[in-house]
Parts: C-alpha cells; sequence; structure tokens
C-alpha cells in the first residue's frame, strides 16, 4: 500500500475500534476519489505514497537545521573547544526560546537541546480527509515517526503541545496507543532517560503490555542532567549489569571494568538485560552527554561502553563491534552550569560572578553574561544486532585489534581517549 521500507505486520486479531471501523467499510463505501489528481491514473502509485508520508512525516529534522546554523549552539562534529562567547541569535534575555517566545525557562525545561528544540509534534489532517486517504495512509503516523519520550526532565504542557504527556510512556500508549496494532506499528523510539529511570522503571515498563513488540531501533540519550549528582560534578557511574543501588556503586563499576564484558553476568533485574524483551531489535544508539570540565570521568566509561554486549533473543546479541564512538559537541544554556566548580569548588553563585581567580569561574561568568552555557561533550555508540560468529563482527574487532596491541587490548580499552 505504501512505498515505506518498513512493511506494515499483520492486523492484530483482537477487537479493537480501528479494527471495527476498517471492517464494516465496504468497497462501496469508499469513494475512490478519481476526481482527485493524487488517485487518477496520471501520478503513479509509488509518487503517491511518497507525497503521502510527506504529508505526515514530522517536520523537518531541527538538527540539521540548527547544525547548519553554527552561529546559533555552536553545535560542531568534534570535541573541540568553543571560544566563541557573544550572544547566539536565538538567545532573548539569556533564555533560548525557538519555539514559544513567552515560555520562561524553568527546571522542567532541561530537555530544551538543540536537536530537541519542541515537543514532538505530527500532522495527521490527511486522515480526515476522506475514506480513500484514510485507508491509504492510516499506518504511516506511526510506521514512520520516532517516538521520543522524556524520562524525566520532561516538556512541561503549554501551549496545548501536549509536552507532558510523553513523560509518562505508560500513560501516553493508555491515552494515545491503546490498541495492540497501533503498539505493533512503532518500529522506532528514542527515550531522554534519566539513570534512576533507566534502573527502576525501564525492564518493568518493556515487560508489561505498553511496550512496542515491533520495535527495530532504540537510541537512549543520556543527558548532562540525567546523570546523578551533575548538579555537584560528583563521581559518574553507570553500570548496566548491576541493578538497584549497586548500579550507582563506583568501586563495583570500576571492577567490572577490568573484567572481560564477555564474563560480566547480568544481575536480575539489571537494565542491560532489557533488551532480550524486544524480539524484532536491531540497533542500539546510546549517546553520552557530560560536561567539557567532566569528561575526562567520561572517557573510560565510553571505553568500557564499547565492549557491552547486550544478550537478544535466539542466540544473537547487540555488539558495537568495537567501532569508535561519534563525537559532537554543543554550547549549552544559560541555567546548565553546575553547582560546583570542578577546578576550585566554588558555589555556583561565586563562580557565575567570577569574583575569584579560578579561571574556570571566570571563563563560566564570562559565557553565562554572554547568554551561554557550558559545553557539552557528546559521545555517541551504536550496538547492532549479531549472531556469536557474525563475521563483520569479528572482523572489525581484529582490525581494531591490529591498530595496536597496548591500545585495543580488553584490559584497557576503556582507558581510551576519545
Amino acid at each position: 500500500m505504501t512505498s515505506s521500507s518498513k512493511a506494515p505486520p499483520p492486523a492484530s486479531t483482537s477487537s479493537t475500534p480501528t479494527s471495527h471501523f476498517i471492517a464494516r467499510l465496504k468497497p462501496e463505501d469508499v469513494n475512490p476519489q478519481l476526481a482527485s489528481p493524487l488517485f487518477q491514473s496520471r501520478i503513479p502509485p509509488e509518487i503517491r505514497n511518497k507525497i503521502f508520508e510527506f504529508a505526515v512525516t514530522e517536520p523537518s529534522s531541527v538538527d540539521d537545521e540548527v547544525i547548519e546554523l553554527v552561529s546559533d549552539m555552536c553545535v560542531q562534529q568534534s570535541h573541540d573547544p568553543l571560544l566563541k562567547s557573544e550572544r547566539p541569535a536565538n538567545l532573548r534575555d539569556g533564555r533560548l526560546r525557538p519555539w514559544d517566545p513567552d515560555m520562561g525557562r524553568k527546571w522542567e525545561d532541561q530537555w530544551l537541546r538543540f536537536d530537541n528544540i519542541m515537543p514532538m509534534r505530527v500532522e495527521t489532517a490527511l486522515l480526515m480527509t476522506c475514506r480513500r486517504a484514510y485507508l491509504d495512509t492510516r499506518s504511516l503516523p506511526l510506521l514512520q515517526a520516532e517516538q521520543r519520550f522524556w524520562c524525566y526532565h520532561s516538556p512541561i504542557e503549554t501551549r496545548g503541545l501536549r509536552g507532558e504527556a510523553r513523560s509518562n510512556i505508560k500513560k501516553f500508549v493508555e491515552d494515545y496507543l491503546s490498541e495492540t496494532i497501533q503498539r505493533e506499528l512503532v518500529g522506532s523510539v528514542r527515550l531522554f532517560a534519566h539513570q534512576s529511570w533507566l534502573a527502576q522503571d525501564f525492564l518493568p515498563l518493556v515487560e508489561s503490555s505498553l511496550w512496542f513488540p515491533n520495535i527495530e531501533h532504540l537510541r537512549i540519550t543520556i543527558r548532562n542532567c540525567d546523570w546523578l549528582s551533575w548538579e555537584n560534578q560528583e563521581s559518574v557511574v553507570i553500570n548496566p549489569f548491576r541493578t538497584g543501588d549497586e548500579s550507582h556503586n563506583i568501586n563495583l563499576m570500576h571492577g567490572d571494568m577490568k573484567t572481560d564484558a564477555r564474563d560480566v553476568q547480568f544481575a536480575p533485574g539489571a537494565w542491560g538485560s532489557v533488551f532480550s524483551h524486544m524480539p524484532k531489535l536491531k540497533t542500539l544508539t546510546i549517546d553520552f552527554e557530560m560536561t567539557k570540565e567532566m569528561h575526562t570521568a567520561v572517557v573510560p566509561i565510553v571505553g568500557w561502553a564499547l565492549k557491552w554486549r547486550f544478550p537478544l533473543q535466539n542466540g544473537r546479541h547487540l555488539s558495537t563491534g568495537n567501532r569508535p564512538p561519534h563525537k559532537m559537541s554543543w554550547r549549552a544554556l544559560p541555567d546548565d552550569w553546575s553547582y560546583e566548580c570542578t577546578a576550585c569548588d566554588a558555589r555556583l553563585g561565586r563562580r557565575l560572578r567570577g569574583v575569584n581567580d579560578c579561571g574556570g569561574c571566570v571563563q563560566a561568568a564570562r559565557f553565562r553574561i554572554s547568554g551561554y552555557g557550558p559545553q557539552f561533550l557528546i559521545w555517541t555508540c551504536v550496538w547492532k544486532s549479531v549472531t556469536e560468529f557474525d563475521k563483520e563482527d569479528v572482523a572489525v574487532g581484529h582490525r581494531m585489534m591490529a591498530c595496536g596491541d597496548n591500545v585495543f587490548s580488553l584490559g584497557i580499552v576503556y582507558a581510551l581517549e576519545f
């Protein structure tokens, strides 16, 4: 019916309002709309389907637009220092206001970032034009869109954009995707996930009936504000093999980092075991974001993450193949400065006034006065579904090992500088 690369799954046999509506429709109940150029033979079905896909696609990618306007938020495909300090064009009174000039900056606005400047919105007016258009396009909004959810620090509900609805996945599914056939269409999901949510809520959600059974691509973004104690620039800890308080224990993490990832066992309930409940998962992407000041604490974690192997079903697992992470950076917002300076331990008010001789505090004060926040670094790692003896997985690992025995040995790969 459509030219989308992903074919819709078979219709659910459960009785739902949507299935009842479609089952009641008879050929004579659907006007073929031959008077419309879209349904005349002069336009090939493939072209018509493309038009329909564009009509229900989310507005053009914000990050592409912002990356073209590097001067606005200093987005770059590297971790090079950002020295620019003049006021960016999309800041007013020191606040980023890209979509609502009247919205103030609040704690809940930690979701606001260069690649996500407004709550998710997909236009579906085309589905309401006529029955013919509805039958041809009803699957496209869920089939094409990457469903985004905020697991803490989410958009506040404002001006009818329903941003808050996506801060509670269970409630969102119950309210908007209550039918099984709807959830079956979702193939791509992005989670802006706080560490506490990963450790406590992720696995129970996926094990419930309110998850997406046919998900193929999952992206987890751990923002700077998603790390525990990010405000005070304390120790950075993440451990997919542990559960509860142990997942935040730095000593246990360091111990697991010294062990071959293939020998580390997942504790019952550990969030790293969640992917075995996603039978069609093909790729997992994790973004690790942290301030420039704390990058030395994240580098070994990213190196360790390259060795993580997440079990799937049918003898498969997720592996990075030791492929290096993709690096990005951007200049964040004025309210994103941490509460303490990593160099002199000065508290927020003192460091942003630049009243001491600390170079870090003086620079932070200068950037904040100019309407800027700290530089955020992002490491993006990608895991792919492979078998135990996947040739590509093994080949990539061998090629990287050949780069130097003292660099990529399993014992110290986590200490690489990225």
